[in-house]
């Protein structure tokens, strides 16, 4: 039986397992198998791992990588139990990393972790990761989770991270996502395929904002979530541009 090189050839087998009453996904090669699990969240690609032998490896070459703090640590936990779940996830992520296909490239990268200046070497390992994999889609979020609307009116909850020079280096970024995260303006222009910007709980003046869209000459959409005006009021906004 010649296994399956084309997606279209997932209906043969369907049909083939209806009529055989034998696990069709037995018969998919592990290229398409990866297709699968890319497309499915982080959090339920790891669970694909319990499926068969042949399985417990594949989700670590999954294309969508999602490090999410929330999988780990329970807020209605204390302070210390939570800062005992950190270690746990960041020790995760650091392994995962390690068993992850170095010549693999990644199309999303999120990163999601409270308080990362306490541990800035691992949140510039993990952003480092991302860019190594020449990722499309990078989305950093560091605010913290019991944060609101009314938690982001302190200026000193706004931009805890700044985001390391080397990312600007990445010309083949196309989605950018920052939360809490400050970034250079003046830098912007070094991301070449850059067409999609979301933004929140950062400051950013009117000037700034001009500045913005005019280094992004692909830019085609650009959101904006609690960020500060230049009157210190909360910008949220959306935009889309047409080339």
């Amino acid at each position: 039986m010649h296994l399956p090189h084309h997606p279209s050839d997932l209906f043969n087998i369907a049909a083939m397992a209806k009529k055989t009453e034998v696990d069709m996904f037995s018969y998919l090669t592990d290229s398409l198998i990866l297709i699968v699990i890319s497309f499915l969240p982080f959090e339920e690609a790891a669970k694909t791992s319990v499926l068969s032998k042949r399985w417990r490896h594949l989700w670590h070459e999954t294309k969508k990588i999602e490090f999410d703090q929330s999988f780990f640590i329970k807020q209605q936990g204390g302070e210390e139990s939570n800062k005992i779940q950190r270690r746990v996830f960041i020790d995760f992520c650091k392994h995962w990393i390690q068993t992850y296909n170095p010549g693999l490239t990644a199309n999303e990268f999120r990163l999601a972790l409270s308080n990362p200046q306490e541990n800035d070497t691992d949140t510039q390992l993990f952003i480092r990761f991302a860019v190594d994999h020449r990722v499309k889609a990078l989305d950093l979020d560091f605010s913290h989770p019991k944060w609101d609307e009314n938690s982001l009116g302190d200026e000193n909850q706004v931009g805890l991270f700044e985001l390391p020079p080397f990312v600007y280096e990445h010309k083949g970024l196309e989605s950018l996502t920052l939360f809490s995260c400050n970034f250079r303006v003046s830098l912007l222009n070094k991301f070449l395929a850059l067409k999609s910007i979301s933004l929140g709980g950062v400051k950013l003046t009117s000037s700034c904002l001009k500045e913005l869209i005019s280094n992004c000459p692909l830019l085609e959409s650009l959101s904006m979530k609690n960020c500060f005006g230049c009157r210190m009021h909360f910008l949220d906004e959306a935009y889309e541009f047409g080339h």
